[in-house]
């Protein structure tokens, strides 16, 4: 590939020194002297797998000259890499006015609207509201945090983890009150705490009450459960509002942002007029929230996993040192297929409707890619994993806004597999964005099936390698807005 770096391991990831000869230059996060059992990459294991150590180290020290790491700066602090840094990684800025745009952006595409009864978003301009509960002003994690797997629920815990600045960073008390204060909302009451009675007379006299739950995840940890921090609060709440509302009419509508870090479980959401779920939306969550709950972005985003109706419906967490897992292909929401659960996997809704259509009828048969040595996979005229896969069948879909607001739909396509082929019963193969169409406009969407498309994967072809091997027999190709919302179906043999 050209890459003309050092690699260097994860934490206490490497257990054969062979990789030495792999292309691995550093293991981490070191040896420790003395130590007959302190890795793989000790001298005397290098020189055991007869690794050319030179090399090995001028590749690691070239990447510290050209990153001036030798360099003499006046006064520059040290550190060791993985044992005391985290002050110069969090003291660094190197965000931009683009990249925090790029981020408001981004948090609110990936917003995914669950329910929307009535409907009663997006909110008009000068709406009131109220918020309720602790998490909506939960505080983002401060840079100086001593605990590295430390986390919030904004961003995951651990090595790979981004911390804002909580001077930037906006909570979904800050979206909203930022929004209030551009004269967007007219008024805000807020409960922080989790009294029912003061969140009941809050709802009363305003337009929208918004609750809020989110729970945490962190590198090196499991969950113990799925449910939101907040998730008894969230049924007291909504029972309590379900009951007032038989005697007063006018209590606001009940509406709930998760932040969450995953999957969650929303067995309380039959009392809710409307659940928006976010994802670890980083540092703009709040004005991102503010700017789908107002309409000035459409939600787009669609789950990338599927929302159970209770935790038994999954793979349970095993506490053993040595945990075996036999679903295989059958894992997350393909082994849910034919089961009930709360929200199915590419699930979304819109601030608008959208109609699907074929643009021309597809072909009953794909075309025949010529079978040479190697070739199940397809590639460079057929063959294996040098080049990319032929398209075997081609499918147009035209997507029109068929609503009164501007969105953008996501188009799904899924493959059901002949029954040799021992696959699940649906796969996903593709999915595509549309861009932001005004109501009325339309655009096609072309979907390429390829060889690999129409392949199994083999662990005994190749010397035991493995390698794609290709079914033949009936398919069908399904477009949709979800899993389980099917718009289009055309079958095929190939």
């Amino acid at each position: 590939m050209g890459f003309r770096g050092f690699m260097m391991t994860d934490w206490w990831g490497l257990h054969n020194g062979q990789a030495a000869h792999n292309g691995v230059d550093q293991e981490q996060p070191g040896v420790i002297r003395g130590r007959s059992d302190a890795g793989p990459f000790t001298p005397w294991g290098l020189r055991a797998v007869h690794a050319d150590i030179d090399a090995m180290a001028a590749r690691v020290l070239t990447g510290m000259f050209m990153s001036t790491a030798f360099d003499y700066v006046p006064n520059r602090p040290t550190c060791t890499t993985g044992v005391n840094c985290s002050f110069l990684l969090y003291q660094a800025v190197a965000s931009s006015p683009q990249h925090v745009s790029i981020a408001r952006e981004l948090a609110a595409a990936s917003t995914v609207l669950l329910i929307n009864k009535g409907p009663i978003l997006p909110l008009r301009h000068g709406a009131r509201i109220a918020l309720l509960g602790p998490a909506c002003s939960s505080p983002f994690l401060s840079p100086n945090e001593g605990r590295w797997d430390a986390a919030d629920y904004y961003s995951v815990g651990g090595s790979g983890r981004v911390l804002s600045s909580p001077s930037v960073a906006a909570t979904i008390e800050t979206g909203l009150r930022e929004a209030k204060g551009a004269a967007k909302l007219s008024l805000i009451k807020q409960v922080r705490n989790e009294n029912l009675d003061e969140a009941i007379t809050a709802m009363e006299d305003v337009d929208l009450a918004i609750a809020c739950g989110g729970a945490t995840a962190a590198e090196g940890h499991d969950r113990s459960t799925l449910r939101l921090d907040q998730h008894d609060y969230l049924h007291r709440l909504g029972r309590a509002a379900k009951a007032r509302r038989t005697s007063h009419p006018s209590l606001a509508p009940l509406a709930v942002v998760a932040l969450a870090p995953g999957a969650f479980l929303t067995d309380w959401s039959p009392n809710v007029e409307a659940l928006v779920a976010m994802f670890l939306t980083g540092q703009e969550t709040g004005r991102a929230f503010a700017d789908v709950l107002l309409g000035d972005a459409s939600p787009s985003g669609r789950l990338p996993l599927t929302l159970p109706q209770s935790e038994a419906d999954g793979a349970q967490p095993c506490w053993a040192s040595h945990c075996i897992y036999t679903e295989g292909l059958h894992g997350g929401w393909r082994g849910l297929i034919g089961s009930p659960v709360a929200f199915e996997f590419g699930y979304g809704l819109s601030y608008t409707t959208f109609a699907h259509r074929w643009s021309r009828t597809p072909p009953d048969f794909a075309i025949e890619v010529p079978s040479v040595p190697g070739a199940e996979a397809g590639g460079d005229e057929g063959g294996g994993r040098k080049g990319s896969s032929p398209v075997v069948l081609e499918l147009d879909v035209v997507v029109e806004n068929s609503g009164s607001l501007p969105g953008s739909e996501v188009v799904q396509l899924y493959l059901s597999y002949p029954p040799a082929a021992n696959e699940p019963a649906l796969v996903m193969r593709d999915f595509r964005k549309t861009p932001t169409l005004e109501p009325g406009q339309q655009v096609t969407i072309r979907f390429g099936l390829t060889v690999e498309a129409l392949s199994v994967w083999n662990a005994q072809l190749d010397a035991g390698d493995g390698d794609w091997q290709r079914v033949s027999g009936t398919f069908t190709a399904v477009v949709g807005r979800s899993s389980r919302s099917h718009t289009l179906t055309h079958s095929f043999t190939a």
